[in-house]
């Protein structure tokens, strides 16, 4: 539903920083300047990390769900987000703490994540050439409290 204002206290307000596990183990890797992080037995390794965190192992459980409507609830469900009060996915600190083995370096690894999407959005928003309007002073509003939510975890 549309108010065509933005809820001050909103519990679904959410910044996302992966889309799958999958995905951020991969990011860890190159993180980590992991020279051999397409080698089988590194893929091996962090599949077995994101099983450990998801054994359906199905990207959320997308896989199989023809149906557009909850291939996209799905979709979301997989993703690792930032959200209200500088909370980080539980699923991707735990990723991340499997994958390094120490929960300092787990943590700092979001934070690097976060900083990372937050300078993207801020260069797109830079570049952005918006019209005047209501419906676009709605979206930039929208940004911003996605890039709060970010600078909190940074």
């Amino acid at each position: 539903m549309c108010y065509g204002f933005l809820l001050k206290k909103n519990p679904f307000n959410r910044a996302p920083l992966f889309r799958t596990l999958q995905e951020a183990a991969r990011w860890y890797a190159r993180l980590c300047g992991d020279p051999q992080e397409n080698d089988e037995a590194r893929v091996r390794q962090r599949a077995a990390a994101v099983a450990e965190i998801d054994p359906d192992g199905d990207v959320g459980g997308v896989l199989g769900i023809v149906d557009g409507a909850d291939k996209a609830t799905a979709r979301e469900a997989a993703a690792l987000e930032v959200g209200e009060n500088a909370t980080v996915d539980d699923r991707l600190l735990r990723l991340f703490h499997v994958l390094s083995g120490e929960e300092e370096v787990a943590v700092a690894a979001a934070r690097i994540r976060a900083a990372e999407v937050l300078g993207a959005m801020n260069e797109v928003d830079a570049n952005r050439d918006e019209q005047s309007s209501e419906a676009a002073a709605l979206a930039a509003r929208f940004r911003e409290r996605r890039r709060a939510l970010l600078r909190g975890i940074v």
